[in-house]
């Protein structure tokens, strides 16, 4: 199947309900911008960003209060906005020539915000600066459409598992490295009368970001380069059965599971409920404020499926949206800030986002440090490649199955034929 690799401009506008000319009425002209000489520029740059954890923000706030003493001369204006929120207000924003001249931009994004054209190609900007040098060349595979570079890689998604070191020495068990071991340690480690539960699996909002790592470990990647499906029937039904049968089997999971979101999740975690989670290095800094450094957490890669580790690393980017012309070297200077050492440790230090350059991922600071130095293997795996409409699909249709599975309604060979018959659609109407 011969696919472009993002919607057009016309299809991203049918399918978001806005008509061609009112975007022609607030889009811009992108341009060749010129070279960052130095630190002598000064220029006001407004950045949009998802940073909304508490533990999170206060990091950001680190790295920007280091950048304005560095450039003292420019003045970054951050504005929150909510994941939930971040396509719609951005969107309008672009329709209304009044993007940004800055944006954080999540990988499955990407597409769609430069159907739009809120993105700019930076590519004369990332050779200028050698960029590429610095940064592993697979992580700015998703921001990279039809040879432009859209955003620069600035810090990691690593998956990870956090366990209860303190309970896995009671009980003499080792932190699992396969999907056996997993069931077995999660079946050690419950205990409903003491209100003690092996996983803390998220079947609530955001559940499929846990689900499809499954999925590929089972399966492995779920569409290919070419952006074709390549979910096995008998594989991916083999992946929710072995998910959701940590429930309804094996009663390892608490009862609230479908319920259970990112706060829920965590929180069982931090209050000792569940003995292993899974998430990303997002949430590290706050499991360290809570729970210390030491002797009561860890942190591990997820176990191995048939296939592959049940995780991978996403860059989350920045990007050039619509910068003002006198401002284009300032709101350069701003994202190229995010590329160096100093301010990549410093964000992992404060917020526990892996860093996304070799060096900085090679700094003792990290390789020295016991909760960051499991996951340097998980870092150098790719996650599949995105695809416009893949976040609806997860949402509308991912979620759900989920959710269906864990209750009962269907069984996991029926789910997995709708998330087979769902991904076909999905990419068949988007590219």
């Amino acid at each position: 199947m011969n696919k472009k690799n993002y919607l057009s401009r016309r299809e991203f506008l049918r399918l978001a309900g806005i008509s061609g000319a009112s975007l022609a009425a607030g889009s811009f002209a992108p341009g060749l911008m010129s070279h960052v000489q130095g630190q002598d520029v000064s220029g006001t740059v407004e950045y949009w960003h998802n940073f909304i954890a508490e533990f999170v923000f206060a990091g950001f706030e680190e790295v920007l209060a280091k950048f304005n003493e560095d450039y003292p001369d420019i003045v970054v204006e951050p504005l929150t906005v909510p994941n939930a929120d971040f396509v719609t207000k951005f969107t309008t924003a672009v329709l209304g020539g009044a993007a940004p001249d800055t944006t954080m931009a999540l990988s499955d994004r990407i597409a769609d915000l430069v159907a739009i054209e809120g993105l700019q190609d930076i590519s004369a900007r990332v050779e200028a600066d050698n960029l590429m040098d610095l940064i592993p060349e697979d992580r700015w595979q998703l921001s990279t459409i039809d040879g432009g570079i859209y955003g620069i890689p600035s810090f990691m998604f690593v998956d990870l598992m956090y366990y209860r070191a303190d309970w896995f020495e009671e009980a003499g068990v080792e932190p699992p490295t396969t999907w056996e071991e997993f069931t077995q340690a999660a079946i050690a480690l419950t205990d409903p009368e003491q209100g003690r539960y092996g996983f803390g699996l998220r079947g609530g909002g955001g559940g499929q970001g846990n689900l499809l790592p499954v999925i590929e470990g089972f399966n492995g990647p779920i569409v290919d380069e070419d952006l074709n499906p390549t979910l096995d029937l008998d594989a991916t039904a083999a992946a929710l059965r072995w998910y959701t049968e940590l429930y309804t089997v094996h009663g390892t999971v608490p009862p609230s599971v479908v319920e259970d979101s990112f706060r829920q999740m965590i929180e069982g975690f931090q209050i000792g409920q569940t003995a292993m989670i899974w998430h990303h290095t997002g949430s590290l800094g706050e499991m360290q404020a809570i729970l210390g450094n030491e002797g009561t957490f860890m942190t591990a890669p997820r176990p191995m499926g048939p296939a592959q580790l049940m995780g991978s690393s996403t860059p989350a980017f920045n990007g050039l949206s619509s910068p003002d012309p006198e401002n284009e070297d300032a709101s350069w200077a701003w994202l190229k800030y995010w590329t160096e050492v100093d301010t990549q440790i410093l964000f992992m230090e404060k917020t526990g986002y892996f860093p996304s350059t070799t060096a900085a991922a090679e700094d003792t600071r990290l390789l020295d440090n016991p909760l960051y130095s499991p996951l340097v293997n998980t870092v150098n795996i790719a996650a599949s490649p995105g695809f416009p409409g893949g976040a609806g699909w997860q949402s509308n249709t991912v979620l759900p199955v989920l959710q269906q599975t864990l209750l009962g309604d269907v069984t996991p060979e029926e789910a997995a034929q709708t998330l087979i018959d769902e991904l076909e659609t999905t990419l068949e109407e988007n590219m």
